[in-house]
């Protein structure tokens, strides 16, 4: 399988090379097998950073998100409290 012409076939090998399939079917018989090996577990290794790094980089916006959130939640759960204790205040 080679890459493609276009985004969406570009997409679709992308995503198979990083689940394993290195698909010899695109490429012709002069290079020796040990090449493909040697393609497949360096492009294996460079995918799998990719994508942690990827996973990383959502969960930390994630993280970020929900931290936000919490300073606002707590700032309105302290106003609360203040209005329903505020009897006690002279």
């Amino acid at each position: 399988m080679i890459a493609g012409k276009t985004y969406m076939q570009a997409f679709r090998y992308v995503y198979l090379q990083s689940l394993g399939e290195l698909g010899f079917d695109g490429y012709d018989d002069s290079y020796a097998p040990s090449i493909y090996w040697i393609f497949f577990f360096v492009s294996s290794l460079f995918l799998q950073i990719t994508l942690l790094n990827l996973l990383i980089a959502i969960m930390g916006d994630t993280f970020d998100r929900i931290q936000e959130v919490q300073r606002e939640a707590k700032t309105k759960e302290i106003c609360s409290l203040l209005s329903e204790y505020s009897f006690l205040i002279p």
